[in-house]
């Protein structure tokens, strides 16, 4: 499968929220689809682009869903869990 990777420069929320559904971010919306874009290697694709773009920064930190998959595929990419390296995340929800 072939994709190119593009910086998005104008939010629509529509396509937003059908990437939300897609994957089964269901804390924005309800009815999640598995699209047949996934496992193809696009996510790892974008998240290599950002960690390359950002390289020379010490510290990057994401928040994410606490599934087996979830950590599988952050860890898959180099990224341990705060609980690994001394450390605690913290986060305010409204």
């Amino acid at each position: 499968m072939e994709f190119t990777i593009k910086e998005y420069r104008t939010y629509n929320e529509e396509e937003t929220l059908n990437l939300y559904r897609s994957v089964g971010w269901l804390n924005y919306v309800n009815q999640p689809e598995i699209p047949e874009y996934q496992r193809h290697g696009i996510g790892t694709a974008l998240l290599k682009c950002v960690l390359d773009t950002y390289e020379n920064i010490y510290q990057k930190t994401l928040l994410t869903d606490n599934t087996e998959r979830t950590i599988g595929f952050y860890k898959s990419l180099g990224f341990q869990m705060d609980t690994e390296i001394e450390c605690r995340a913290f986060t305010k929800m409204r």
